[in-house]
């Protein structure tokens, strides 16, 4: 229980405790420490604003832009895989595409399409991933759109906002174990061997979903 309110801790919180362990411990082992460090970092950010989006459908500013400041420095100082130019170069990249994305829906459209929250996100993963981080992530995402429709055919109005929520939500943290891969595959095999990764597991994601995911019901969401 918590000291300060007597409340029941969740239990979820002793899992986020034992994933970023051994998040560290893989680092730790995997990388020089201060390339261990920076990305311990990255991934911890990742994780806070999974939960949070997870708890309020928000992503933290306070987390992810002071992140793109911090993302930069440790690109530069301590992530030589990564280096400055990729990482201004994917920061330019993430935070602009999805910003242009936004504006261009809302000329368009009349509403907001992205919100900034998404725009400054994407702004740090590209600030410790380099742009290769940004078109993983970019790709990752637009896949992620298509199973979010997806899952409101397979789940019932009752249950629905719920389900599709924790899917999603909880689908975030795969950014960081990406951003850790994408790591490994470019210091071992540079930057041809991170396109062939990408592929692999786009490939094996769609062939999983379209070989045992259940048919679409091909019914308005408020029949189902």
């Amino acid at each position: 229980r918590c000291l300060m309110c007597g409340k029941p801790i969740p239990f979820r919180h002793l899992l986020g405790e034992f994933a970023m362990a051994v998040c560290a411990l893989y680092v730790y082992l995997s990388f020089p420490f201060p390339d261990a460090v920076a990305r311990f970092v990255f991934c911890s950010a990742l994780l806070v604003c999974a939960l949070i989006d997870y708890d309020w459908r928000l992503i933290p500013n306070a987390v992810s832009i002071p992140g793109i400041p911090i993302g930069f420095l440790f690109a530069w100082l301590a992530m030589p895989d990564i280096g400055w130019k990729s990482s201004l170069v994917g920061i330019a990249l993430g935070a602009g595409f999805l910003f242009i994305t936004g504006e261009l829906y809302l000329l368009l459209r009349g509403q907001e399409g992205v919100g900034m929250g998404d725009v400054y996100l994407l702004g740090m993963i590209g600030a410790f991933t380099g742009w290769i981080g940004v078109l993983f992530t970019l790709f990752a995402n637009v896949m992620s759109y298509f199973f979010y429709h997806y899952h409101a055919e397979l789940y019932s109005t009752r249950i629905r906002a719920r389900a599709i929520g924790f899917v999603y939500s909880w689908s975030r943290l795969s950014a960081a174990f990406a951003g850790l891969a994408i790591g490994y595959f470019l210091h071992t095999g540079g930057v041809a061997a991170v396109a062939i990764f990408i592929g692999i597991a786009m490939l094996i994601v769609i062939g999983i979903i379209g070989s045992l995911g259940p048919r679409p019901r091909e019914l308005a969401l408020e029949q189902i």
